[in-house]
């Protein structure tokens, strides 16, 4: 897979090939990012993997999703703007979803000031700029952790 895919490529329906297989998640995704090109572009990637993912823009909107399905693996900016985090979703989840606390990613350009909260929570993180592969190899790492006692 190219590194950085670009816009056009996302068109395609060709599943991603990584390390000479094709790369198939038949997972249900929810993504969280307040940046809809870097959210577009995620939803993208995951509709190429075979994913079944809903996109929304902020943590509040995540909360309300999560309130009425299940998932199997959220993906969530760290900084957003607005009432609800992806700090603050982190630990919704804690409190309300504790089955999914190992399910969970965060996708992020800036963790200044949140190293503390990342070692703390132990969740995976991929930086923004990412690359196709950093972002699938850690949608896989995530799926495959162990889950964690409700």
């Amino acid at each position: 897979c190219p590194a950085a895919p670009p816009e056009s490529a996302l068109a395609t329906s060709a599943p991603c090939v990584h390390a000479g297989a094709p790369v198939s998640l038949a997972v249900r995704v929810l993504v969280v990012d307040d940046e809809p090109s870097v959210l577009e572009l995620q939803m993208a990637i995951l509709d190429s993997l075979g994913a079944t993912a809903v996109g929304v823009e902020g943590g509040a909107e995540a909360v309300r999703h999560l309130e009425s399905r299940e998932v199997d693996l959220i993906v969530s900016d760290l900084k957003m703007p607005g009432p609800v985090s992806g700090k603050d979703l982190f630990r919704w989840v804690e409190s309300n979803r504790r089955s999914a606390v190992s399910s969970f990613l965060f996708v992020t350009g800036d963790t200044i000031g949140e190293t503390a909260f990342l070692e703390q929570a132990r969740v995976r993180c991929v930086r923004k700029p990412f690359t196709l592969e950093e972002y699938v190899s850690a949608l896989r790492e995530t799926l495959q952790a162990p889950q964690h006692a409700a």
